[in-house]
């Protein structure tokens, strides 16, 4: 499946020499049973990047806003920004994002992978996905061949 080639190819780009591994190889061990699961792949590729550039520390907290630090109302993101923005900061550089994005970024930070087989029914939100694949491609210095 497409989502396997793209985990193993953001593992041999992405895992440096100095890097705790028993974090990513808890990570992979439990994304590799939600696929085996049967979870939706989509859902599951999309886990393993957020909490790759987590344990990377290289994924923002979506909890406050990275401009002003406010809880409410966000609206988009942007790296160079410091990562969520709320509509105030928002100045239309970034990607904007749906509430709907921002609920499953923060879903996602609080289940276990295996949780994500409830979402069969469900796309995985494009804004988001597309957020979490450039955060990928940034972080390994060049896009997936696999996707």
């Amino acid at each position: 499946s497409k989502a396997l080639f793209a985990i193993s190819e953001t593992l041999s780009k992405g895992i440096k020499e100095e890097q705790k591994e028993d974090e990513i190889f808890r990570l992979t061990s439990a994304v590799f049973e939600s696929l085996k699961i049967k979870s939706p792949p989509d859902w599951v590729l999309n886990y393993f990047f957020l909490w790759f550039l987590k344990l990377n520390g290289v994924f923002p907290s979506p909890n406050f806003c990275g401009g002003c630090g406010t809880k409410e109302n966000l609206v988009a993101f942007n790296s160079d920004l410091g990562g969520f923005l709320c509509s105030n900061c928002y100045k239309r550089e970034g990607f904007f994002l749906k509430s709907e994005s921002i609920a499953v970024i923060k879903e996602m930070l609080k289940i276990h992978p295996s949780q994500l087989l409830e979402k069969n029914e469900k796309t995985f939100p494009k804004d988001l996905q597309n957020v979490l694949y450039l955060k990928i491609q940034d972080f390994l210095g060049s896009s997936l061949k696999s996707i």
